[in-house]
């Protein structure tokens, strides 16, 4: 084995490790190898030092690639869960809820219309405030009764 008063030129470390010498004083300045003297490494404890940053480099290489891999398997359980929750009607997509709002809405709108401009001006025309209050609170529950109607078609079903 080498001692460490063989010394090795940047030139020829290139050759060897087939990395840049600007490579070289970055593992140096990085403390992974001695810091060259005048050009020169100091042989055993810079091939060391570039197998030791090799290795260590490999293994947060291979521990990202398994952390990738399990955040992968984490997300295809998740989308798994979720395709089962949707086929037991535990869940909603968002474009049916959306669906199913506008559908509603346009229901609501045409209900509005209707009991607002053409049943309650027929019920209240010609009578004092508390009977034209009686009757937009009698149209008013008339109303909801239907909306929760429209509702109920999302209630969880009876198992």
């Amino acid at each position: 084995m080498a001692d460490n008063s063989q010394t090795i030129s940047g030139d020829k470390l290139t050759e060897l490790t087939g990395l840049t010498d600007r490579r070289h004083r970055q593992l140096a300045d990085e403390g992974w190898i001695p810091k060259p003297d005048r050009g020169e490494y100091r042989f055993a404890a810079t091939i060391r030092g570039i197998l030791k940053f090799y290795r260590e480099s490999n293994e947060r290489a291979k521990g990202d690639l398994a952390s990738e891999k399990l955040i992968k398997l984490r997300t295809e359980r998740q989308i798994a869960e979720l395709k089962l929750e949707e086929q037991r009607g535990e869940v909603i997509s968002l474009a049916e809820m959306g669906e199913f709002i506008g559908r509603l809405s346009a229901k609501w709108e045409q209900l509005l219309k209707l009991k607002l401009e053409v049943e309650a001006p027929a019920k209240v025309i010609g009578k004092g405030i508390v009977e034209v209050r009686r009757e937009m609170r009698t149209l008013h529950d008339e109303m909801r009764e239907i909306c929760n109607a429209g509702l109920d078609e999302w209630k969880p079903k009876e198992q």
